[in-house]
C-alpha cells in the first residue's frame, strides 16, 4: 500500500472510532467542468435523452441574471467571473490563442499582447498545460484599470495554495471574437490555457460556425487542468440573428444546437468512466433568451443551472443570496467553485456558496417547484408594467369620481362610494395572494388581482359592521399581518409579488423590499395613529403626559406599540433578512410616535436620536449574526456579511462605499419610468383632492387630531427612509400612496 494511502486510512480509522465531525478527506483536488451555454430554457433540459437523464439525477435550479448596466451576454459573463454585478466593456470579449490572427489588427494574439502589456510572452512564468496552448486576454489592461484583474475567478484560483490550474475551450464567435468565458480562467496577468476556436464550419448554422462536440470532448480528455471551462456558442449565435429567422427555423436551429450539447455531455461521461476521472459538472447559462426577436434585452426568464458529480447529490439548488428554494444568483457561481477547492472567497465577491436542498429528492418534485417559480417570474416580468398601469388608472378614475361627487354636494353618495378607497388600498395584499396557484396567462392574473381586491374589500366591510373598525383600518391591519406572517414563513408571498419582482430583477432577496416597506410604514404608523381617532381617543392626553409613560395610556396605545415593535424586530432580525435602512426608518417612526403619544411635540432631536438608535440596533443585530456565523461556520445575513467585510481590512471605507452606492441608486431610480409614473399618480391624486375637497381636509384634521399627528410621524419617517434606504425614493412613493388613500377615506367619512 502506498504511504499516502496508508496515512489517509489511518486518519479515517481514528476519526471513525473517535466519532469526530470533520470534513471528508480527499486524496486529490477536485476536477470541475463548467459548461457555459447561454440562452438555455428550463424545458431544454428535458429535450434530449442524456441531458434529461442527467437532469433527473443532478442538483438543479434557476439562476438570476441581474447585471450592472445594459443587458448583454458579456456583462453577464463578467458578473459570473467577478462574483458581483458588473458592467462590461467591448475589450472584455477579446481573448485568443497565441497563433490566432486578430482581424482588427492583422497580427497574432501573442504579438498584440506583448505590445499592449509590455510583457515578452516567451519569458512569462506560467505552467503550460499539456496538449493545449496559451490563451492571452487582450483586454487585460482595461480589466486592471477597473480593478477586476486580481479578483476574477481564475486569478483567485491560481493564487491558491496549491494553485488551481484553469483552461478554456470553445467560443461564441460571431463575425467578431466573443470569448467572454475566458474571463473565468485568466490569471491576474491575463493569461490562461486552452483552445478558443474549436468550432467547425457548418454552412446551415448562423455565421457558418457550429460547436464541435467530438473535438471538445477529445481536448478535455487530454487536459489535466483542475478547472475546465467550455463555452458552447451555438445558442448565443442563434439568438444574435433571431430577428432574421422565422419561428420555425429558429426552433430547428435550437434543436440542432441542443443535440450537439447532449452529444458533448454524453461523450464527457463516457470518457470519464473509461479514465476513472470524476468531474464536478456545472451546466449554466449566463443569460436567458429574450422574450422575442424585437426585444433582445427583455430577459424575463430564469435560465436553468445544473450541478452533478461527487460534491453535488440530487436536490434543489439555492443560496444565502436569494434565500429562495430553487433559485441562485449568477454571483454565486464563483464562490461555489472556490469553496470546492477550499479557497477563501475574496471580499470583492458579493455572492454566496450554493447549497442543495435534499428534501426535493424526486425529479418530479424539483421540476414542479422550478416550473412554478419560472412561470410566476415570467408573468411578473412581462406583465408588471401593463397590469400595474391598468389597475392604477382604474383606481385613480374611481377616486377622482368620488372627489367630483363630493365637490358637487354628493357627500352622502360619497360616503356610500368610499369603498373605492378601500378597494385601492387592497392592491398590495391582492398582489401577494394572486399568484397562487400560478395563473395560466396575464388575463387570468389580472382577474385574480381584481378578484382579491374585491374579496378583501368585502371582508373589510363585514369587519366594519361587526367590530366597528373602519374598513380602511381593517385593510391596514390585515395587510400588515399578511406581510409579517409571510416573513416568518420564508417570504414566499413577498418574493413572488408583482410589486417586488425579486427573482428577475435581483434587486433584493433579503428582508422586506422597499415597495412593501413603504406600504407597511403607511398602514402601520399613519393608519395606526389615524385609527386612534376612530376609537375616540382624545387628542390631548393630560393623564399620560409629563412624567407618565405610555403603559398608563389607553389599551389602543399598547396594541399599536406592540405592532410597531414587532415590525421593527422583523425588519432587524438577521435570520429574517435584516436591513439596516428599513430598521432605521421604522425605529424613527416608533421614536417620534412615542413622543407624539406622550403628548409632546415631535422635533428634530427626537428624530435624530431615533435614527441613531435604529442604526445602532441594526449594527448590534448584524454583529451578533456575524459572530454566530463565524463561530459556527454558517452563512451570515446580508447585513452580517457587510459587518464582516467592514471589520476586516476594508474597514469603514467599505461602509462608506455602501452608503455612496445607496445614494447613487436613489438618484438613478428617481428617473425610472415606472417610478415616475407612480409618483405622478400620487401627486396628481393629491392635487385633485386639494382642488375638489377644499377646506374639507382642514376640517378633517381638526376633528381627527391623531390623523394630523400621524402626518408629523410620517414626515420624519420619510426623511429617514430617504437617507438610509438604497431605494428610499421607492419606499417614499409607496409610503405616500398609502397615506393618500387613508387620508382621503378619512376626509370623505367626516363630511
Amino acid at each position: 500500500m502506498p504511504k499516502r494511502s496508508f496515512i489517509y486510512l489511518l486518519v479515517s480509522l481514528i476519526i471513525f472510532f473517535l466519532n469526530l465531525p470533520v470534513m471528508a478527506v480527499s486524496s486529490a483536488k477536485p476536477h470541475v467542468l463548467l459548461v457555459l451555454c447561454d440562452c438555455l430554457k428550463l424545458d431544454d433540459l428535458h429535450s434530449f435523452p442524456y441531458l434529461s437523464d442527467l437532469t433527473d439525477r443532478s442538483a438543479i435550479g434557476l439562476m438570476n441574471c441581474a447585471i450592472a448596466g445594459p443587458k448583454n451576454g458579456l456583462s453577464a459573463m463578467l458578473t459570473i467571473a467577478s462574483g458581483r454585478q458588473s458592467a462590461s466593456e467591448s475589450t472584455d470579449a477579446i481573448a485568443a490563442n497565441d497563433w490566432e490572427i486578430i482581424p482588427e489588427e492583422n497580427a497574432p494574439a501573442s504579438e498584440i499582447f506583448e505590445r499592449r502589456t509590455g510583457q515578452i510572452t516567451s519569458s512569462l512564468q506560467m505552467p503550460l498545460i499539456p496538449e493545449v496552448l496559451p490563451v492571452r486576454h487582450l483586454g487585460i489592461a482595461s480589466l486592471i484599470r477597473r480593478d477586476f484583474a486580481d479578483n476574477l475567478l481564475g486569478a483567485v484560483l491560481q493564487r491558491g495554495i496549491p494553485p488551481v490550474s484553469t483552461a478554456i475551450f470553445g467560443s461564441a464567435d460571431t463575425d467578431i471574437l466573443e470569448r467572454g468565458a475566458a474571463l473565468l480562467t485568466i490569471n491576474s496577468a491575463g493569461i490562461s490555457s486552452g483552445y478558443t476556436a474549436p468550432s467547425r464550419r457548418f454552412r446551415a448554422a448562423p455565421y457558418q460556425k457550429a460547436d464541435d462536440p467530438i473535438t471538445l470532448a477529445s481536448l478535455i480528455e487530454k487536459c489535466s487542468s483542475d478547472l475546465i471551462v467550455v463555452q458552447f456558442g451555438d445558442l448565443s449565435r442563434i439568438e444574435s440573428v433571431r430577428n432574421h429567422l422565422t419561428e420555425g427555423v429558429y426552433r430547428e436551429l435550437r434543436d440542432d444546437a441542443l443535440r450537439r450539447l447532449d452529444t458533448f455531455l454524453q461523450l464527457i461521461a463516457i470518457n470519464s468512466q473509461k479514465s476513472g476521472r470524476d468531474f464536478d459538472l456545472f451546466l449554466i447559462s449566463s443569460r436567458p433568451p429574450a422574450d422575442d426577436a424585437r426585444h433582445p434585452q427583455s430577459w424575463n426568464l430564469l435560465p436553468p443551472m445544473l450541478a452533478a458529480g461527487p460534491d453535488f447529490p440530487a436536490g434543489l439548488l439555492t443560496s444565502a443570496t436569494t434565500r429562495t428554494d430553487g433559485l441562485a444568483a449568477n454571483i454565486d457561481i464563483a464562490p461555489t467553485i472556490l469553496s470546492l477547492f477550499h479557497i477563501s472567497v475574496p471580499e470583492s465577491m458579493n455572492g454566496r456558496r450554493m447549497q442543495i436542498l435534499s428534501s426535493f429528492s424526486s425529479p418530479q418534485t424539483r421540476l414542479h417547484a422550478l416550473n412554478t417559480l419560472e412561470d410566476i417570474s415570467f408573468l411578473n416580468g412581462t406583465g408588471a408594467a401593463k397590469l400595474m398601469i391598468l389597475i392604477g388608472v382604474l383606481c385613480f378614475i374611481g377616486i377622482v369620481l368620488c372627489l367630483l361627487f363630493h365637490h358637487h354636494g354628493g357627500a352622502k353618495a360619497v360616503r356610500n362610494l368610499r369603498s373605492v378607497f378601500v378597494f385601492t388600498q387592497c392592491l398590495p395584499a391582492a398582489l401577494l395572494l394572486a399568484p397562487w396557484p400560478v395563473p395560466h396567462h396575464l388575463n387570468e392574473y389580472a382577474y385574480r388581482i381584481l378578484g382579491w381586491m374585491f374579496l378583501m374589500c368585502a371582508l373589510a366591510s363585514v369587519l366594519e359592521s361587526i367590530s366597528r373598525i373602519s374598513a380602511v383600518f381593517s385593510v391596514s391591519f390585515l395587510t400588515t399581518a399578511i406581510v409579517l406572517i409571510d416573513t416568518f414563513c420564508g417570504q414566499n408571498l413577498v418574493k413572488n409579488s408583482m410589486l417586488s419582482l425579486y427573482p428577475i430583477s435581483g434587486i433584493r432577496y433579503y428582508g422586506i423590499g422597499n415597495e412593501y416597506l413603504g406600504v407597511l410604514l403607511a398602514f402601520a404608523f399613519f393608519g395606526g395613529t389615524a385609527w386612534l381617532d376612530d376609537r375616540k381617543i382624545p387628542g390631548s392626553l393630560p393623564e399620560i403626559s409629563g412624567k407618565s409613560n405610555l403603559l398608563k395610556g389607553p389599551a389602543e396605545f399598547k396594541v399599536l406599540f406592540l405592532i410597531w415593535i414587532l415590525l421593527a424586530f422583523i425588519l432587524g432580525w438577521p435570520g429574517l433578512g435584516a436591513n439596516a435602512g428599513s430598521l432605521a426608518a421604522t425605529v424613527t417612526a416608533i421614536g417620534v410616535g412615542g413622543v407624539v403619544c406622550t403628548g409632546r411635540k415631535p422635533g428634530w432631536l427626537a428624530a435624530i436620536i431615533s435614527i441613531i438608535a435604529g442604526i445602532g440596533i441594526a449594527f448590534l443585530f448584524a454583529w451578533l449574526d456575524s459572530w454566530y456565523a463565524l463561530k459556527n461556520g454558517t452563512e451570515s445575513s446580508h447585513l452580517g456579511a457587510a459587518i464582516q467585510s467592514a471589520s476586516g481590512h476594508r474597514g469603514l471605507s467599505y461602509l462608506l462605499e455602501i452608503i455612496t452606492r445607496k445614494v447613487m441608486m436613489n438618484y438613478r431610480l428617481l428617473f425610472s419610468p415606472m417610478l415616475l409614473l407612480a409618483m405622478f399618480g400620487v401627486i396628481l391624486t393629491l392635487l385633485a383632492a386639494r382642488a375638489l375637497l377644499g377646506d374639507s381636509i382642514r376640517s378633517m384634521f381638526i376633528s381627527r387630531p391623531w390623523t394630523a399627528k400621524g402626518l408629523q410621524i410620517s414626515l420624519f419617517t420619510a426623511i429617514a427612509a430617504l437617507l438610509f434606504k438604497d431605494s428610499g425614493i421607492v419606499t417614499i412613493t409607496f409610503f405616500g400612496g398609502g397615506i393618500c388613500v387613508i387620508l382621503l377615506y378619512c376626509t370623505v367619512s367626516e363630511t
